[in-house]
């Protein structure tokens, strides 16, 4: 395997991460959405842990925005 091709599959797989989200409905987004911020909020996280959540936070809060139902 080329260093392209293994460029083009991390690709592939960040990708399908990207829209993982896109399977759940507008609620059930919503309602992790709320999940992740009361854990945010708790305080209890590591920067790295804190990080990620916000991260995710922020995926789920695009698959929202580009939704006509949520």
């Amino acid at each position: 395997m080329t260093s392209k091709q293994y460029i083009k599959g991390e690709m592939g797989a960040a990708t399908k991460d990207w829209n993982a989200w896109a399977v759940f409905t507008a609620a059930e987004l919503k309602m992790k959405l709320a999940e992740l911020q009361k854990l945010v909020d708790s305080g209890m996280l590591t920067d790295r842990s804190l990080e990620h959540q916000l991260t995710e936070m922020g995926i789920i809060e695009n698959e929202l925005a580009g939704r006509d139902d949520a």
